[in-house]
């Protein structure tokens, strides 16, 4: 993922949503809208268990099963990524 760290507003969610495959950017404005504006939102989120996270995706963001499992993915990852 392309980031700065503290980075805030829409641009580090959109960059986190343009770093998966396939692009998920379009869907900034919904976590946004939910309150994601930066790095310090993403990563609690990657901190959930899958299943709260796949529950959120589907039922608060409103995403389909496929947006919900690519976002999930690239969470893990930035997990992991953490030290």
């Amino acid at each position: 993922m392309v980031r700065s760290e503290g980075s805030t507003g829409d641009a580090a969610v959109q960059a986190f949503l343009r770093s998966v495959c396939p692009a998920m950017e379009s869907l900034a404005p919904v976590f946004v809208h939910h309150g994601f504006l930066g790095d310090t939102q993403l990563r609690n989120l990657a901190k959930l268990p899958k299943d709260e996270q796949l529950e959120f995706f589907r039922c608060d963001l409103g995403l389909n099963a496929l947006q919900a499992r690519v976002i999930w993915f690239a969470l893990h990852n930035l997990k992991d990524s953490d030290c």
